[in-house]
């Protein structure tokens, strides 16, 4: 039995890398046993971070990551049906909507696998609370065909977040 996929997964993508890396810089990776931790920092705009920049990218792409191609499609204001299921905060430092939006964008744009399933079109009113992972990913990575289970945490100290992943895998 072969390891390729016929279908071309990628092709499903709609987050490209250089896209991605307008708004990204890389600043670093690190690596041990199964985990593979990559640090990005907003890119920098006339000696400060752009944020604004970043987040306007994530707002033009949030159709993507809220319905499917299909209902793109069909909608005349595609934005706005999206927006609607978003309930986005002024503060959303406890909202993981803005996490799990970063971890679709990430996943497509850099490894190039597309999002195949999400909780947020699981909801039935913007601010209900969904169990399980953040999102499903199927494609090609590295040759091998890979299902990801996407789970979305954001830190604010890197060692923090890689302690957590640590624990994460330990428990698989």
């Amino acid at each position: 039995m072969e390891n390729e996929i016929e279908v071309p997964w990628s092709e499903h993508t709609v987050i490209e890398k250089s896209e991605l890396l307008d708004n990204l810089s890389d600043a670093g990776e690190w690596r041990e046993d199964k985990i593979k931790a990559s640090s990005f920092i907003v890119s920098p705009s006339y000696g400060t971070l752009d944020y604004d920049g970043f987040v306007n990218f994530l707002r033009n792409k949030f159709m993507f990551f809220a319905l499917s191609e299909k209902e793109i499609q069909e909608y005349d204001r595609p934005h706005l049906e999206a927006q609607q299921l978003s309930d986005y905060r002024e503060d959303a430092k406890m909202d993981g909507k803005w996490g799990e939006l970063i971890l679709f964008t990430m996943v497509e744009g850099f490894l190039d696998i597309p999002m195949m399933s999400h909780k947020l079109g699981w909801k039935q009113n913007p601010t209900d609370q969904v169990k399980g992972s953040d999102g499903l990913f199927f494609g090609e990575y590295e040759g091998s065909p890979t299902l990801g289970i996407g789970e979305a945490k954001m830190y604010t100290d890197l060692d923090d977040g890689i302690k957590e992943a640590r624990s994460c895998v330990a428990d698989c």
